[in-house]
């Protein structure tokens, strides 16, 4: 998959990032590293994964501007879908 900072969820990323909390620095640059994991993440994963809490992940994603974990997973999920080729498409998993 190709990364695309133009995007606007990963580009609202990089333009919080500086102003985020240090755990929410953390949430964001695993997102920027690993969107195709982190679409598919609940808050509790996604919080396992960074080593925060579920309360911080719900706060990133506040702070980012999304009334909600859903909202801001569907702009995320924009962002992959219109990265993925039709072999990522294969090669995702559960699929």
């Amino acid at each position: 998959m190709k990364e695309n900072k133009s995007h606007p969820v990963i580009r609202r990323i990089m333009t919080h990032l500086a102003s985020l909390t240090p755990k929410g620095r953390v949430i964001g640059k695993y997102i920027i590293q690993y969107p195709r994991k982190a679409v598919f993440m609940t808050t509790r994963e996604l919080s396992e994964a960074c080593d925060v809490s579920e309360a911080t992940v719900v706060r990133f994603v506040t702070q980012l501007g999304y009334g909600g974990y859903g909202e801001f997973l569907q702009a995320l999920r924009d962002f992959v879908d219109t990265g993925l080729t039709l072999q990522d498409r294969v090669d995702l998993p559960g699929m």
